[in-house]
């Protein structure tokens, strides 16, 4: 990184610090110089008010504190931490990554049983010499095959590998052939053999690049930092990634090319031949149609061998089937296994009969896994005799394998398996992820994406409910450490108005209505329609605020019940709440965020000037209109009370700044989490908790400010405009909690535990499904272990959810 770039990012970084505490101190001298209060001392009412003014300087103070205080970690977030030996760390940056990969391939092989009792063993041949580059462009191609007819298998290529660094090897073959399973073993074995100071294999999930957002490197630098901590150790991740990958320190294993979205593929294939150097090694892996029509419509990866999966031998299935069964005596007292009446037919039986059908069936790696754990002999259930399979219901592949979809939830949560959950609770869950995945999961079950499932009602007025138990809960703490001429000042309720929990009913109301009008969506809708309705609905809401405002000022003047006049008010304070919230940002569901980077400090300030722009352009015109319309109002009733416009429109766009730079903060400090390359759903969710936790804090800090508000307007009864800045400062804080990934999860966790559809604890029941074999993982999404499994058991075909 430049020298000049990181004292730029100082100095703005310092700046904005320095310029918001000098915001701060220059708030509170304002409203001591123009408080003609302030200034008086000599009767007691004077007093009152000076010691009334003295808890908020105590705030003002804390805030300026607090402020400062996290001014050096976040330059430590944002800058790193400097290398205590930047001429050794790649070295050992290489070293610790090759020990974290190896680890982590090996779980992954204790996930799948690969070790039990040995791997099956998969084979290969060259693929169509349409699909591989010219044999002079590729380096030392004699070598990658064991046999003179280009055959071999994991071994064969983990050696070539590690006798040609510069190698890149395209695997093809269909779903279900091991292609997944085979990158893990040659990410293994080449580990076995490699030598200090040579590349690392890395696994990547090719489907997680943006491939016209980021470049190759990028994505690459962006995979390691999010999957290995262990890099950023002793010196900034980032930068450590990059010189891994600038020293041709790792070797891309990328998996999944057809998982890219179609209409990017041709674009994926030209970036990875215009950007990969001539000595980077790479391994592609992808089904054969997805790649070939790529190659036709573009070019071949260069400098590249094709090789394609072959379908597993009989023998070789046989073989495997039979070791993973316990040793039994047959009648004539000799050892054999359940399966060995099967393998007879399997080898003997002709075509046009179910032996022939199943012999169809295990030629795929995935379906040998599931008929091996669905045809376990238990005694469990007879169904899980593998002479089952045989029977003359069984007579197409077709039939054996929606038997075999059938039986491995039951055989997976049987009741030796040890599960927490029944055969029966677990398949009627993971049916209703099923029907999730088929529809709004888009094939994937990411724990964010649960909501969508959500009814309406729930998805909306849910989220301001747990805002409003926190808000409540905030109080009572409040309560109890403020002092009393402070709390009374911003929170206390005379004798007719409502109980906080009563008087909350109308907030969630407001901010419910409010966040259905901000996400509702339709998919036919284009980006620029989408972006006029927002703006619409916008103002809209905003002009409703106002009208809730002048009507609040003429049940004054009626002299309304006080109950009436603070229901009104709340109601407000939901919509502003919740415009304030999801003003720059209302989607149907959250995606989970994490903290910025060091690349994010631009998009930071552009965000708190937008803020501060945007802020004092709502506000002020805002301010100045409600005081005029109340102007009117009260002089109609004659009655002339009430704040000039000119004053409104100060404290209007005080308010508006103070309020929408808050936002604005919230949203500049989260960044999306590239939700393919996070290591595991448990990681995102944590990354999202503690961001919301942070931006929570960021928000309550800011939005203290408000509370100034009630000063600046230099009025003799200022009870009302302290209360709804104290009860707006009351409600900001825990409606960003509720309305972040985090917070919504605990409502799909509440409603669905109710119903019975998920477990409470979701995260623990999917990592299970997963251990068991039922979800496979790829960053922070889970998907069904075969498509096939997913339609069984949602009971839709594909495209229908």
């Amino acid at each position: 990184m430049a020298r000049g770039s990181r004292h730029l990012r100082i100095k703005v970084l310092l700046f904005m610090g320095f310029l918001a505490i000098a915001l701060v101190i220059g708030v509170a001298m304002y409203v001591l110089v123009t408080n003609p209060q302030t200034g008086q001392t000599q009767s007691s009412e004077t007093k009152a008010d000076g010691e009334s003014a003295q808890p908020v300087l105590a705030v003002l103070t804390l805030f300026a504190a607090v402020l400062g205080s996290i001014i050096t970690p976040l330059l430590n977030r944002l800058l790193g931490t400097p290398s205590e030996n930047p001429v050794d760390r790649v070295p050992h940056a290489a070293e610790a990554l090759a020990r974290k990969v190896r680890g982590e391939r090996k779980a992954q092989a204790r996930l799948r049983r690969l070790q039990d009792p040995t791997p099956m063993d998969i084979r290969w041949t060259r693929g169509d010499a349409c699909l591989s580059d010219h044999r002079h462009n590729v380096p030392d191609d004699e070598s990658l095959a064991g046999a003179p007819e280009g055959h071999g298998g994991v071994a064969e290529l983990a050696a070539a590998f590690a006798a040609h660094p510069h190698r890149r090897i395209v695997v093809l073959g269909p779903a279900g052939s091991g292609k997944s399973v085979l990158a893990d073993r040659v990410t293994l074995a080449y580990l076995q053999r490699r030598e200090r100071g040579r590349a690392v294999p890395v696994v990547l999930p090719i489907s997680s690049w943006d491939v016209r957002r980021d470049g190759l490197d990028d994505w690459i630098v962006q995979c390691l930092v999010s999957q290995y901590e262990v890099l950023g150790l002793n010196a900034p991740a980032e930068d450590v990634a990059r010189e891994l990958l600038d020293r041709e320190l790792i070797l891309p294993v990328l998996d999944g090319f057809d998982q890219l979205p179609e209409s990017v593929r041709p674009l994926a294939m030209r970036r990875l031949n215009a950007e990969l150097d001539e000595s980077v090694p790479v391994l592609l892996t992808s089904r054969p149609e997805a790649y070939a029509a790529t190659v036709a419509s573009t070019d071949v990866l260069t400098a590249a061998t094709v090789l394609e999966l072959l379908p597993v031998p009989l023998e070789t299935a046989c073989a495997y089937l039979a070791s993973g069964a316990p040793p039994l005596r047959n009648a004539d007292g000799e050892l054999e296994t359940v399966w060995a009446p099967v393998v007879h037919r399997l080898r003997n039986d002709p075509e046009r009969t179910p032996a022939a059908a199943l012999r169809s069936v295990i030629s795929s790696p995935l379906m040998i896994a599931m008929a091996r754990q669905v045809c376990d002999g238990s005694r469990e259930d007879p169904e899980r005799v593998p002479a089952r399979l045989l029977e003359e219901r069984f007579s197409t592949p077709e039939l054996i394998e929606r038997h075999l979809l059938d039986a491995y939830v039951p055989a997976v949560y049987g009741p030796s398996s040890g599960a927490r959950w029944t055969a029966r609770q677990a398949e009627r869950r993971l049916s209703f992820l099923a029907r999730h995945a088929q529809g709004d999961g888009g094939g994937t079950i990411a724990w964010w994406r649960l909501e969508a499932e959500l009814p309406r009602p729930v998805r909306w007025f849910a989220p301001p409910l747990l805002a409003a138990l926190c808000s409540g809960a905030l109080l009572a703490v409040l309560r109890v450490t403020l002092p009393d001429v402070v709390f009374e000042s911003f929170f206390a309720q005379d004798a007719g108005h409502l109980p906080f929990p009563l008087a909350v009913i109308p907030w969630i109301v407001g901010f419910g209505l409010t966040l259905a009008i901000l996400s509702y969506d339709r998919p036919g809708w284009t980006d620029g329609e989408r972006r006029r309705r927002v703006l619409s609905r916008r103002a809209l809401l905003v002009t409703a605020l106002v009208a809730l405002e002048v009507f609040r000022t003429w049940q004054s003047i009626e002299n309304a019940a006080q109950h009436v006049q603070q229901e009104t008010r709340q109601l407000g304070l939901g919509v502003t709440a919740a415009l304030l919230v999801a003003f720059f940002d209302a989607r149907p569901t959250t995606s989970p965020v994490t903290l910025p980077g060091r690349d994010s400090v631009l998009a930071i300030v552009q965000r708190l000037s937008r803020g501060l722009l945007l802020g004092a352009v709502l506000g002020a015109p805002t301010g100045a209109l409600t005081c005029y319309l109340n102007g009117c109002v009260t002089q109609g009733q004659g009655s002339p009370t009430g704040l000039p416009p000119g004053l409104g429109a100060l404290i209007g766009g005080f308010i508006g700044c103070v309020a929408v730079l808050a936002m604005s903060v919230f949203h500049a400090s989260g960044r999306s989490v590239d939700v393919q390359a996070v290591p595991s759903p448990e990681r995102s969710l944590a990354q999202d908790r503690r961001t919301a936790l942070v931006r929570a804090l960021v928000v309550g800090l800011f939005s203290s400010l408000i509370l100034l508000a009630a000063d600046l307007s230099m009025s003799q009864d200022t009870r009302d405009i302290e209360q709804t800045c104290g009860y707006l400062w009351l409600y900001l804080t825990p409606a960003t909690l509720a309305l972040s990934a985090w917070g919504r999860l605990l409502t799909v966790r509440v409603w669905f535990g109710i119903t019975g559809r998920l477990p409470w604890r979701l995260l623990t029941f999917l990592k299970d499904a997963h251990a068991r074999g039922v979800l496979r993982q790829t960053g922070a999404l889970y998907q069904f272990r075969h498509l096939r499994l997913q339609e069984r058991l949602s009971g839709q075909p594909p495209g229908q959810g």
